[in-house]
C-alpha cells in the first residue's frame, strides 16, 4: 500500500508505474523491479457510521467503520466485530431467543461503538500526524526516534493492536 494526495495521483497518472518502480528499487535496493500490474487507486477517508443497523440489517467492514488501511488495523476491527457477534448470537441462542426477536443489534452497537470510533478516530490522527511532515518535522523526528525506547509503551501499543481496547 502507498499512500498519496489524490492531487499526486492525478497528476502524475500516466507514469505512476515508473514512479512506484523507482520508489521501490530505492525501497528495496534492487537493480530493477520485473512487473507492476493492476494498480488500483481509492480515497481514503474516516467513515464512521452513527447507524450499524436497519431493519434487522447489520452493516459490517469498510461499510461501518473505513478507515486508513495502516498497519491492517481495519481488519482487527471487523475481525472483533465478528467475534462479538458470535458472542452475542451464541448468548441469545443458549437463552432460547429467537435471533430477529433479540436485541442482539442493539447490544452490537452499544458494545463495539466506542471502540471502533476510538480506534478509527486515532487512526485518523495518526495518518494526519504522518502525512504532514512539513509542519513539525522536528517534533516528529524526536517523538519517532524515542517512543519505542520506552517499553511499557510498545507493550501498550502491542496489546492495542491485537487485541483492541478492553473495556
Amino acid at each position: 500500500m502507498w499512500s498519496v494526495s489524490s492531487e499526486f495521483f492525478d497528476i502524475n497518472k500516466k507514469k505512476i508505474k515508473k514512479i512506484l518502480s523507482k520508489k521501490l528499487r530505492i525501497l528495496l535496493k534492487a537493480k530493477s523491479i520485473k512487473n507492476i500490474l493492476n494498480i488500483q487507486s481509492f480515497p481514503i477517508n474516516l467513515n464512521l457510521k452513527t447507524k450499524y443497523f436497519r431493519k434487522n440489517v447489520l452493516i459490517l467492514g469498510d461499510g461501518l467503520h473505513a478507515v486508513h488501511p495502516m498497519a491492517g488495523q481495519g481488519f482487527n476491527l471487523i475481525l472483533r466485530d465478528i467475534k462479538k457477534l458470535n458472542e452475542l448470537m451464541l448468548k441469545t441462542l443458549e437463552l432460547g431467543l429467537l435471533i430477529k426477536d433479540s436485541f442482539i443489534l442493539k447490544d452490537f452497537y452499544n458494545a463495539r461503538k466506542p471502540e471502533n470510533n476510538l480506534f478509527g478516530l486515532g487512526i485518523n490522527l495518526t495518518n494526519i500526524f504522518f502525512k504532514n511532515i512539513k509542519y513539525f518535522p522536528s517534533l516528529k523526528k524526536a517523538i519517532l526516534n524515542n517512543i519505542y525506547k520506552f517499553d511499557f509503551i510498545k507493550k501498550i501499543s502491542q496489546s492495542v493492536s491485537d487485541r483492541g481496547i478492553l473495556f
